[in-house]
């Protein structure tokens, strides 16, 4: 995994952003109607997080472009997922060749009973079986104290899915 390139005073001004969510920042980083139609405070701080954390490895590392869907309707399936990654539809294919689901769980609607576990775990198994496409987790307590690291974990995978797929096609990065 790169090393931030972001300097402390640049962390810092980060860091202030993601607690402010103000008009500066969602105009700063391009947040738009998507930002609005979030559930979730830690939603709101993982998208910042993540669209930062990506424009930052873009710039300074290999990066392929890719694509951040809030609150997005899971194909086959009556669900919802917090956030559904994929590569942009620029890419002529039928349907992306990375694509995966980042759920972000506060425990006031997650795991606080036995219920809500069982009900999360069916869900994931639905969205499975329905995509085959791999669902990231972090809890909002992750999210909340480190949303950088959440951020940069999917950044990672992100990356990881798409040197797959282009091995698989014989496409050497």
């Amino acid at each position: 995994m790169a090393e931030s390139k972001f300097s402390d005073e640049e962390m810092k001004i980060i860091k202030e952003c993601l607690e402010s969510y103000s008009n500066f920042t969602m105009t700063l980083f391009g947040l738009d109607g998507e930002f609005q139609s979030m559930e979730s405070p830690i939603e709101r701080k993982f998208y910042i997080a993540l669209r930062i954390v990506s424009r930052n490895e873009r710039a300074f590392t290999w990066m392929p472009r890719m694509e951040i869907h809030a609150n997005s309707e899971v194909p086959a399936t009556d669900y919802r997922a917090d956030f559904w990654i994929c590569s942009p539809d620029e890419i002529d294919m039928p349907n992306p060749p990375v694509s995966f689901y980042v759920e972000v769980d506060g425990r006031e609607y997650h795991h606080m009973t036995k219920e809500q576990v069982n009900k999360d775990y069916q869900r994931e198994r639905k969205i499975l079986i329905a995509t085959a496409e791999p669902i990231l987790r972090f809890t909002g307590s992750e999210v909340y104290n480190d949303p950088i690291k959440c951020a940069r974990e999917t950044i990672d995978m992100y990356k990881r899915l798409y040197v797959e797929w282009l091995n698989g096609h014989g496409v050497r990065r």
